[in-house]
């Protein structure tokens, strides 16, 4: 059975996959990544496994996903950038503005 614990939410898709696309985002915004508030368990183990691969900084894209590798965490990765869909960026980002 499908619910909210195994759907994976667009924003935390989106904000994952810009984070491990581009890990020198976590040069000024590693504490905001840290204080987010995930609600998919997969999602937030990922996030924390981000979090672990880039303390102390100097980690690249490559590094980033080998160290998501090491962590057994693929599978998940693969679904969070297969939940990335045009349809979906889009009602994200309907969703955002909505709530700003």
């Amino acid at each position: 059975m499908r619910g909210h614990r195994t759907a994976l939410p667009p924003r935390e898709a989106l904000i994952l996959v810009a984070v491990i696309h581009h890990p020198w985002l976590l040069e000024h915004h590693a504490e905001e990544f840290s204080e987010l508030e995930f609600l998919n368990p997969d999602t937030d183990h990922l996030r924390r496994a981000v979090l672990d691969a880039a303390t102390g900084g100097g980690v690249d894209a490559e590094g980033l996903r080998a160290a998501i590798a090491a962590r057994g965490l693929t599978g998940v990765l693969d679904r969070v950038e297969a939940a990335i869909t045009p349809q979906r960026v889009m009602t994200s980002r309907r969703i955002a503005f909505e709530i700003t």
